[in-house]
Order: structure tokens, then C-alpha cells, then sequence
């Protein structure tokens, strides 16, 4: 299995850095390209990410999470062969008043079989499909991200600069996968 252990210095604490894991599924339509989830009223401009989400108590494995999170996000609920394992990141993120959070990420991908009626759903505002080159520059576009943009709403408040800091490397371990035809 293919792993990466990222540790990285954050301002404060994003969502998924509060959960013990999370799934992120690179799912290939038959056109040969990627789809990314939406979420306007969330994500800076420009910036969508792998379908995925939180594995959960009553999960009884990523995959299964995994599937539950296809499901839920985006219409559509593969058998349990169809997911391919590609690894798992671990991430440790140590924020300004030097507090731990120890997070992984199972990353899974999936093949879209033809004619699949897909629709975003849950907390998704819709479904992002890009080429590789396209693929690309979301990566770029992430590791752009400025200390400066910073996301507040309720109790939340944190930078993109940090969330990019996990999810920048994050597609890119998985860009690097699937250009190594490891899919």
C-alpha cells in the first residue's frame, strides 16, 4: 500500500483535523476524467475536492465509509470490489498553541461505469469533472492560497493557506498515483 505522513505547522484547527480519519475517493469517469465535489457556498473560487468524507463510529471500515460517502454525495453506491485501495496519508497538524491533531486519509479509487446518472448531493453544490491538465492546476491553485483568506462562520474560523497546507499535497500524492497508472 502506498502511505505519506505529512506534519505540518497550522494557525488553528480546520473540521477534518477534528475527525480521526476521512475518505477521499479519485473517481474516473469512462471519458477518462476526474470528479470533484463543489461546495460554492464553502470552497474559495476555484478550489473543489475529491468526493469523500468522514469515516464515521458506526462504519464498520473506510471502504465502507467510502461507499456511504459516494452514496451520499454524489448518487451513487459501488459494490464494495469496485473501490481500489491506493494508500493512506497520515497527517499531523500542530497549531499555534502547539496542540497535536493526528488525522489519516484513505484514498480509494473508483471507476465510473457508463451511463451512471450522477447528482451532488448532501453538502455538495455540484459535480466537477477535469482533465488531467485541469487536475493540475487545482493542485496549483491550492498551494496558492493565501494566509490571508480566511474562512469565519460561527464558532469557525480558520485560514485556506492551512487547509491547503493537508489537501495541496493530498491531490497531488493522488495525481502522482494515478499518472503512474497505479489505478
Amino acid at each position: 500500500m502506498n502511505s505519506k505522513k505529512i506534519k505540518i505547522k497550522i494557525e488553528k484547527p480546520f473540521g477534518n483535523l477534528f475527525r480521526k480519519a476521512t475518505i477521499l475517493v479519485a473517481c474516473q469517469t469512462p471519458e477518462k476524467t476526474y470528479l470533484f465535489g463543489e461546495k460554492k457556498d464553502f470552497y474559495p473560487e476555484g478550489i473543489v475536492r475529491l468526493i469523500g468524507g468522514g469515516v464515521e463510529k458506526g462504519d464498520s471500515s473506510p471502504k465502507e465509509a467510502a461507499i456511504l460517502e459516494l452514496k451520499e454525495e454524489i448518487n451513487y453506491k459501488p459494490k464494495l470490489q469496485e473501490l481500489k485501495s491506493l494508500g493512506a496519508i497520515s497527517i499531523t497538524a500542530t497549531d499555534n498553541k502547539n496542540k497535536k491533531y493526528n488525522h489519516i486519509i484513505h484514498i480509494y479509487f473508483l471507476q465510473i461505469p457508463p451511463k451512471v446518472n450522477l447528482k451532488a448531493q448532501d453538502d455538495l453544490t455540484g459535480i466537477v469533472e477535469l482533465n488531467t491538465r485541469q487536475f493540475e492546476k487545482l493542485i496549483k491553485r491550492y498551494y496558492s492560497l493565501s494566509k490571508k483568506n480566511i474562512r469565519k462562520k460561527g464558532n469557525l474560523e480558520f485560514s485556506w493557506y492551512d487547509y491547503a497546507q493537508v489537501y495541496g499535497p493530498v491531490h497531488q500524492f493522488v495525481f502522482d498515483l494515478l499518472e503512474n497508472n497505479i489505478s
